[in-house]
């Protein structure tokens, strides 16, 4: 799947504005270095930052077919905006007179495989963009994601090993975990507290709760088969 990302960003900047997410916080007294009293975590914070990626497809002939390849290619367009795309689907096409009836085919075809694909009617919005006067302007889908943004980690040349007088860790310290870390989360989405968490299980939780208090164990019991012994290779 070809996936064009900041192309178009122009034509499609009355429906998506970028975000640009940061934190930034302010805790100075008086003589007193911050950095010193910070965590790993204060000092080398996961970033978040908003992208819109986009899909454009040619449109042949006057009803505005999609070829069986680009539709397949818009089809795992709309599969992954299911599973990380955030705010609306925009289907936008070329304002231009005689495309008109081509483009509103087009998005009428994009909207209807969006549907069939679980997308609803009311996450999709439409859009227009100038088209050159020669024609061939291509329909295009865009959608936003969020990405993980990892720290900026100093390297051992820009710290001073010498110097011990705060008995402190050094400032890289930590930076390269939370950068793994980074490159690991599935939805940076949730770094900013969009998901909603489940509601607990009370039951489970009582029950977990007077096994306790009765000195039993709390974990799973095993099956029968199961077994678990621990590794004598290494001695």
């Amino acid at each position: 799947m070809t996936v064009k990302s900041k192309t178009r960003a122009g034509m499609l900047g009355a429906v998506f504005s970028a975000a640009a997410i940061a934190g930034c916080s302010s805790n100075k007294a008086a003589g007193i270095d911050p950095s010193r009293f910070a965590t790993p975590l204060d000092r080398h914070p996961i970033g978040v930052r908003e992208q819109t990626v986009m899909l454009e497809l040619p449109l042949a002939g006057p009803n505005g077919e999609l070829s069986e390849g680009d539709t397949r290619r818009l089809r795992e367009f709309f599969i992954d905006y299911t599973r990380k795309g955030h705010g609306l689907m925009v289907v936008a096409t070329p304002q231009s007179p005689g495309e008109r009836d081509a483009a509103v085919a087009g998005a009428m075809r994009a909207r209807e495989l969006a549907f069939e694909l679980g997308i609803e009617y009311s996450e999709v919005e439409g859009g227009v963009f100038d088209a050159d006067a020669d024609g061939g302007a291509p329909l295009v889908v865009a959608y936003n994601v969020y990405e993980a943004v990892a720290p900026d980690c100093p390297t051992l040349a820009e710290q001073d090993l010498a110097d011990f007088g705060s008995n402190s860790e050094l400032s890289s310290f930590g930076c390269v975990v939370n950068a793994n870390i980074a490159a690991m989360i599935a939805e940076p989405g949730d770094l900013l507290g969009q998901r909603p968490l489940d509601e607990g299980d009370v039951v489970r939780r009582r029950i977990q709760f007077e096994l306790y208090r009765e000195g039993q164990p709390t974990g799973s019991a095993r099956a029968e088969g199961e077994s678990g012994a621990v590794s004598n290779a290494v001695n």
